[in-house]
C-alpha cells in the first residue's frame, strides 16, 4: 500500500472538478439514481503498512459490494460503493528462529474492506448496451486478527486508485446486468458480475 498521499489527493481534487464540470452541462432528462451490487473473485496481493511492516497478504478471495450512483447523463456518472474482500492469510515477514520451530510462527488473518467514490464515463454502444470505465478512490480499511482466536491485533487504511472497465446491459423492466475487471494497485484486482436497478 503506497504511503504516497499527494498523488491521491490531486486525483481527488480532478475528480471533484470532473464532476462539477459534468453536472453543469447535464441534461436533466437523462439524469437518474441507480443501485448496484455485484461479487466476484479478488487477488488480494498487499504489503501491509505500519504497524505490520513485513507483513503480506497473497490470497484469492470472494468480494461483495455495493454502490449507489447517479447517472448525470448517458455519458457519465459518479458513484461511491462499500467494499467487502473477506478474509485472507496474513504471512509475517522471514523469522530465522521460526524456520527452526514451526511453533514460534503466529498465524495471522486480515480482513479487508473499503469504500470508493469514482467517476463513470461511458459509451453507449446500443440503446440498452454500453462500455464504461471507472476512475476513484478506494479508502481501505484493514483489520488484523489471530487466526485461532479471532482477536484483533491492530487495523490500519489507506488511498489508493480505483480504475475498472466494464460492459452494462439494461433490461426492459429497469433492471440490469454487468460485467467488470476492476483494479486497486498494491491492494487488489478481480472480475465482478452484478446488477443494476433504476430508480
Amino acid at each position: 500500500m503506497s504511503p504516497t498521499k499527494m498523488p491521491i489527493r490531486l486525483w481527488i481534487a480532478a475528480l471533484a472538478l470532473s464532476i462539477i464540470s459534468t453536472a453543469t452541462q447535464a441534461s436533466a432528462g437523462e439524469s437518474r439514481w441507480y443501485l448496484e451490487g455485484r461479487i466476484g473473485q479478488a487477488n488480494l496481493d498487499a504489503e501491509l503498512g505500519a504497524p505490520f511492516t513485513g507483513i503480506r497478504i497473497d490470497d484469492e478471495v470472494t468480494s461483495a459490494g455495493i454502490e449507489i450512483g447517479y447517472m448525470i447523463n448517458r455519458y457519465f456518472s459518479v458513484q461511491a460503493g462499500y467494499r467487502q474482500l473477506g478474509n485472507a492469510p496474513a504471512l509475517p515477514p522471514p523469522c530465522i528462529f521460526c524456520e527452526l520451530d514451526e511453533r514460534l510462527i503466529i498465524p495471522f488473518e486480515a480482513e479487508v474492506s473499503g469504500l470508493s467514490l469514482a467517476a463513470v464515463p461511458r459509451w453507449p454502444v446500443s440503446e440498452r448496451f454500453s462500455l464504461y470505465g471507472k476512475l476513484g478512490i478506494f479508502h481501505s480499511d484493514t483489520d488484523v486478527e489471530v487466526a485461532f482466536s479471532g482477536d484483533t491485533v491492530g487495523s490500519l487504511s489507506d488511498e489508493e486508485l480505483l480504475t475498472a472497465i466494464g460492459a452494462h446491459y439494461e433490461l426492459p423492466s429497469g433492471f440490469g446486468v454487468l460485467l467488470e475487471y476492476e483494479v486497486v494497485p498494491d491492494l487488489f484486482d478481480g472480475a465482478n458480475l452484478g446488477f443494476s436497478w433504476n430508480f
